[in-house]
């Protein structure tokens, strides 16, 4: 049976969850399995059994009153039997709804391990498997081609791959990434960041780490656990302050979407029980939105469990089907939908009733799965499996690199072939410039989409208000900062552009660079990896525009017309925006 230990995404951490997902912890028995790694003599609390029951106990609290409802359970040791054992503990519990193991990606092939704990008691709840690469002396295990090799045979399966690196390993874990686009890769423990030491000399340790972080955060396919920080830190006297540096740096770079609290309960006792833990990241979270608070608590671990739960159904067996391809259902079709809206929200509403109307109106059956804005972290595994729905909505540009990597995205030379209504084809009527600037070419050079809309960027004011600029709008850079400062001048800070959408933060440093750098400069300056392209003029004197800019406080803050659901939620509110 597929499926059955994945946790239902609402419950778990939506906007009316019910419980916490615990992404991350152990359990062992060093009476029945030998672990090596506890010798250590700072280790020695840790060297007894640990088993559900104390867990339970652990965890009895919660995080911010609400309890752990389903974990992770993850391997320790490097060994399948471990593995066998936590998948039967799997098997009996239903707090366990996966289970993360252990095949040796040293070896020639691990398809038959693989396919032996997959069969085994509880193997329905292997969802990833785990290499203690932190202990491996060489910086490039992850690519040396054996190990390259297996993990295409773990993508293959439908499974993760969690990341237990360290800071200087973080650069091969990227390459790997870029390598196995397709593979889901899940960094264990932040990268392990060196939080010890004079508080004063951890700005210079965590710059390294934090640099080689956000390039690994780059890969969509990367999402990372909110875990192990403590264990970094001075375990007996670390505070909050410790740790809100590093968890700024993981916020910037992979988002609450992308980050999952998970407790590595026992481990953390070293350094703070599970409850203390708990707190902590309940404080680290504080100032965050309700729905980003939920996203690391329990939606992006459920998202991720779901995606490899659906990509290891359809690989693992006769009982899997693929859901791509409209099928047969009673007196009509059944088509399968993912949606970016989640449960509840305004565009869910819209959405339910449109479809309920179409049902009704055709006879046919449109299967939803309202996923939320983890979307796309769910597409991509699934792509590797065939495993995917009829219709998605969302960012589908992030699922590009798998359907080339995988072959599945089709080449469209005839499309560009195609009649205009002037006589012309479509490929003669976009410009070579900005063909030159993208990148939607198969590796035989057959472009695989095809540009059907051109996006203009400008700046809107209301005519009926401020009717001289209808007749006369400025026409130069100089005469719109001079539009500006008139504005100020009557207390009006007149340009709404929503700073906290990244994509329109970044808005007029992108306009003033290709305004006076053309197609192209953008690609050119964010790939440089010397970092010298930011020295260039056009880039430097485009930045101090926007610099002062906000400094003259043209532009209004807090503006938030449109981020998700903020406009869709003002519309339901019937309020104007």
């Amino acid at each position: 049976m597929c499926g059955a230990s994945v946790p239902d995404t609402e419950r778990a951490a939506g906007p009316g969850r019910t419980y916490v997902v615990d992404a991350h912890h152990h359990l062992w028995d060093p009476s029945a399995l030998r672990h090596a790694w506890l010798d250590n003599a700072e280790l020695a609390p840790l060297r007894r059994r640990f088993d559900l029951a104390d867990y339970r106990s652990a965890a009895a609290r919660g995080v911010g009153g609400l309890p752990v409802g389903s974990t992770v359970l993850v391997q320790a040791l490097a060994s399948e039997a471990e593995t066998r054992t936590l998948l039967e503990v799997a098997a009996k519990d239903a707090l366990v709804g996966a289970v993360v193991g252990w095949v040796d990606l040293d070896a020639a092939d691990v398809s038959e391990q693989l396919a032996g704990l997959r069969s085994a008691p509880g193997g329905e709840r292997l969802r990833g498997i785990r290499h203690l690469v932190q202990d491996e002396s060489d910086p490039d295990w992850l690519l040396r081609p054996r190990v390259l090799s297996n993990l295409r045979r773990v993508q293959e399966a439908g499974l993760a791959f969690d990341v237990l690196v360290r800071p200087q390993q973080l650069r091969s874990a990227a390459a790997l990434a870029e390598k196995l686009p397709g593979l889901p890769l899940v960094l264990d423990h932040a990268g392990k960041p060196d939080l010890t030491g004079d508080p004063t000399s951890r700005p210079d340790k965590l710059s390294s780490w934090a640099s080689r972080l956000h390039s690994l955060a780059t890969h969509q396919q990367v999402t990372c656990k909110l875990s192990g920080l403590v264990t970094e830190a001075d375990w007996t006297g670390w505070s909050l302050a410790d740790l809100v540096p590093a968890f700024d740096v993981l916020l910037d770079a992979f988002g609450p979407s992308r980050m999952m609290f998970g407790s590595d309960w026992p481990v953390c006792e070293l350094a703070a029980p599970w409850g203390r833990w708990a707190e902590t990241v309940g404080d680290l979270i504080d100032a965050l939105t309700p729905g980003e608070q939920a996203d690391i608590l329990g939606s992006a671990a459920t998202a991720l469990s779901l995606a490899v739960g659906v990509a290891a159904c359809s690989s693992g067996g006769s009982s899997a089907s693929g859901s791509g391809g409209a099928s047969a259902s009673g007196g009509g079709k059944s088509f399968t939908y993912w949606s970016m809206w989640k449960q509840g929200e305004p565009g869910q509403k819209v959405l339910a009733a449109a479809i309920k109307d179409f049902e009704k109106k055709t006879g046919d059956t449109v299967n939803v799965q309202w996923v939320g804005r983890q979307n796309m972290q769910k597409l991509t595994p699934a792509l590797n499996t065939g495993n995917v729905p009829d219709l998605v909505d969302g960012p589908v540009s992030k699922a590009n690199p798998t359907l080339v990597a995988t072959s599945q995205a089709l080449g469209l030379k005839a499309a560009w072939a195609d009649k205009t209504a002037d006589g012309g084809t479509v490929s003669s009527v976009i410009p070579a410039k900005y063909l030159k600037s993208i990148d939607i070419n198969l590796p035989d050079g057959q472009p695989y989409m095809v540009p059907y809309n051109i996006q203009t960027d400008g700046v809107w004011f209301n005519a009926a208000k401020y009717p001289e600029l209808k007749t006369n709008p400025p026409k130069t850079w100089a005469q719109f900062t001079a539009l500006l400062a008139k504005f100020k001048s009557q207390g009006v800070a007149p340009i709404a552009a929503d700073g906290n959408v990244p994509g329109y933060n970044a808005y007029w440093l992108e306009l003033l660079m290709m305004r006076a750098g053309g197609p192209g400069i953008l690609k050119k300056t964010a790939s440089d990896k010397t970092g010298q392209a930011w020295k260039n003029p056009i880039v430097l004197k485009a930045a101090e525009q926007v610099a002062q800019m906000v400094k003259n406080g043209d532009i209004i803050k807090g503006y938030s017309a449109s981020q998700f659901p903020y406009q869709e939620q003002q519309w339901a509110n019937t309020r104007p925006v």
